[in-house]
């Protein structure tokens, strides 16, 4: 979608979360083709509003412990077709977000901490001040209609800290990992995936008190609900919400590590769906 919206195409996108381009074949058969997707032609469903390229942000994880925590969503986005801008902590926290429409946390939550060791001090906020200014500049954006994205445990915990989500974010072990089967609601956000579906999980995290939020996601109810990989003590994530909107704000949480090091292509309409999704 973000192709032809760069080549001019008008593309719309309806309530279920299917988009619709009007133009002719000929407009549209070069970025087919290279996607990879299938397409029918049809009717534009009047409810169907247009979209418009998105400017996207991304917290950038400069090598806290000697890693980039948020290069593979940043990876995933960018062959999504987004154009994707990095920010680190200290320019979100002197610059602020207005130049942006969607804001992606997707790291580790040591990005907005203070305890840090002297070799990833570079990488963080540089003191009280510096945190206290990327949290008014976060709750700004999201007040004044931005979109605010998390994904994963650390990013989730973030968002715990920078008071944008009411939520208990529960986590399994750090060296945990694995395939899982995710009941999708299907729409929306979750739009492309059924009830029946999977999903992939690194340092797993899920939710509960949920009571102020849309659940788009559960973890499958039965106790066989982890399929293959390595998580120990996993029985009380059975049936939670892994992937949860927030009703009055725009900020929505992604349990699954929906871009892995780029490698869950599978997951990657989940980062899609929440940005388009109003």
């Amino acid at each position: 979608m973000n192709t032809l919206l760069k080549q001019g195409v008008m593309v719309k996108r309806d309530s279920k979360g299917d988009f619709f381009a009007e133009e002719s074949a000929n407009a549209i058969s070069a970025a087919v083709k290279d996607s990879g997707l299938k397409i029918t032609s049809g009717k534009v469903p009047a409810e169907a509003k247009a979209i418009s390229e998105i400017s996207v942000a991304i917290l950038k994880d400069g090598g806290m412990n000697k890693a980039q925590s948020h290069s593979g969503t940043k990876l995933a986005l960018e062959r999504l077709g987004f154009s994707v801008t990095e920010l680190t902590p200290s320019e979100v926290a002197n610059n602020g977000l207005a130049s942006h429409d969607v804001f992606v946390y997707s790291g580790t939550e040591n990005l907005i901490s203070l305890n840090l060791s002297n070799a990833n001090k570079e990488f963080g906020l540089k003191n009280q001040e510096e945190l206290a200014a990327f949290k008014a500049y976060v709750e700004r954006f999201v007040s004044e209609g931005g979109k605010y994205i998390a994904v994963g445990a650390g990013a989730s915990r973030a968002t715990k800290t920078l008071g944008l989500t009411d939520d208990v974010i529960n986590t399994g072990g750090s060296n945990s990992n694995g395939i899982i089967k995710v009941e999708y609601k299907g729409m929306g956000a979750s739009a492309g995936y059924t009830g029946d579906d999977l999903g992939f999980v690194y340092r797993p995290v899920w939710y509960t008190g949920t009571e102020n939020d849309e659940v788009l996601a559960a973890i499958a109810d039965e106790e066989n609900f982890f399929v293959a990989g390595h998580w120990k003590n996993r029985s009380a994530a059975q049936g939670q919400a892994i992937m949860v909107k927030e009703q009055d704000k725009d900020v929505t949480l992604i349990g699954l590590e929906a871009g892995f090091r780029d490698h869950t292509d599978y997951l990657f309409r989940l980062l899609s769906n929440s940005i388009f999704e109003e």
